[in-house]
């Protein structure tokens, strides 16, 4: 919107899950704040931007790191984080990460021992595909940024809005604070 960015800034999406749920963002705008609704509705759509490329295949995904590591333009590969040790991410962490022109960002939960969680904390090597791989890349944690609630968010959330007829499943976290959950959405 500034103007800030090189004509050439290249900027991927390289997550199917994220990709599959921009036609439901789209049709319900009714959960929009007024920021993103005025972003949808203007010059700046968060969809349709110049140098968006979504991919949408495993065979974009495998070619993405060689094209950008032999390009000279700047670009970002958003893509969602399995921790750093599952899915897609993880060939473009083994890809990028021994590269001291890359800048790595960390934005969500990191469950202790994943790949995210080791670069968090200043790891010199990560053991991908049973291989060493050098971390020279600037890894960088931005706080508040994670896709997840806190719990009195996520019970507020599931209690004033989602109404299950049929019970909740709690399948993601660590123990004591899916045990909190549970107890609380009882």
């Amino acid at each position: 919107e500034q103007g800030m960015f090189p004509e050439d800034f290249r900027i991927f999406l390289d997550s199917p899950g994220a990709a599959q749920q921009i036609p439901l963002v789209k049709r319900h705008e009714d959960c929009w704040d007024d920021m993103t609704l005025a972003a949808m509705k203007g010059k700046y759509h968060i969809f349709k931007f110049p140098n968006l490329k979504i991919i949408r295949t495993k065979k974009e995904s495998d070619a993405l790191d060689k094209l950008t590591r032999e390009s000279d333009a700047p670009y970002v590969i958003i893509s969602a984080s399995g921790m750093g040790s599952m899915g897609r991410i993880v060939k473009h962490i083994k890809s990028h990460i021994s590269h001291d022109d890359v800048d790595y960002f960390i934005t969500g939960y990191q469950a202790p021992g994943t790949n995210g969680w080791q670069l968090e904390r200043g790891t010199d090597s990560l053991k991908i595909d049973g291989k060493e791989v050098p971390v020279s890349a600037n890894v960088i944690r931005l706080r508040g940024y994670g896709a997840h609630a806190d719990g009195k968010g996520c019970v507020k959330h599931i209690v004033d809005y989602v109404k299950p007829s049929k019970g909740v499943i709690v399948a993601h976290g660590d123990k004591k604070q899916n045990d909190w959950m549970l107890e609380n959405l009882v």
